[in-house]
């Protein structure tokens, strides 16, 4: 059997204020841990780029947040898709590197990563409740 609950009025309004509060600031906060989110991705993501073989051909490089997303090639680094995922390239398809669905880097490291950027948007939305004024545990 549930347990009656029972609410006054003045809380029900206090509590629409503290809610509707909350809903203004989601946008907000959001945009700040995406940014967050991707910055951390991005790093991450870098580390796993091999380096060369030549000065100024670092793939590495192109792998950068922005926005909130994270992104990597680009005109200077058309090769990055083949770095990433793999398949064949050049005269004839004539240099293969195996196909990964889930990629080597960017893909990689969000799976990687998922708990802490989950537990970072959690966090996110805890912090927006308290400034919000609800009580969050």
């Amino acid at each position: 059997m549930a347990d009656t609950i029972r609410v006054e009025s003045a809380d029900l309004l206090e509590l629409s204020l503290k809610f509707e509060a909350m809903k203004a600031g989601t946008s907000e906060m959001e945009d700040s841990v995406f940014r967050d989110a991707a910055d951390l991705v991005a790093s991450r993501s870098r580390g796993k780029v091999p380096i060369g073989p030549s000065e100024g051909g670092h793939a590495v490089s192109s792998i950068m947040a922005l926005d909130g997303n994270v992104m990597e090639g680009g005109a200077d680094f058309p090769y990055m898709g083949w770095l990433d995922f793999g398949g064949s390239v050049g005269i004839k398809n004539m240099v293969f590197r195996p196909y990964i669905g889930r990629g080597r880097f960017i893909w990689a490291t969000l799976g990687d990563d998922r708990e802490r950027l989950d537990r970072m948007y959690q966090d996110g939305l805890a912090d927006l409740a308290r400034r919000s004024g609800l009580d969050v545990e």
